[in-house]
């Protein structure tokens, strides 16, 4: 649950990927179930890093502030559905296309 947690820690400096990174490496081999959960918090996490970077960068136009609104709101979501999940033991899977750590 920690892993998903820690993937809030948005507004530090990649801090949102750092966090479950830590978690699941100092864990990984003592739980499948946090190596699991661990894997998919990262994930998710270096795909939103991707659409915020995409979101600032676009904010010249008006529509990156529309981007920016969208990933914070989606993380938000989605990683208080996948720590709630956690916290009962369900195995949860994170709605990203693209799995960077298999």
């Amino acid at each position: 649950m920690l892993s998903h947690l820690l993937g809030l820690a948005v507004f530090v400096p990649m801090g949102n990927i750092i966090g479950p990174l830590l978690v699941w490496h100092f864990k990984k081999d003592e739980y499948a179930f946090v190596e699991q959960h661990g894997k998919e918090a990262i994930n998710f996490q270096i795909l939103i890093t991707m659409g915020i970077i995409i979101g600032v960068f676009t904010t010249v136009f008006v529509f990156g502030f529309f981007i920016l609104l969208a990933m914070f709101f989606v993380d938000l979501v989605c990683v208080i559905q996948a720590a709630v999940k956690a916290d009962q033991g369900v195995y949860y899977r994170y709605p990203v296309p693209f799995r960077f750590i298999r």
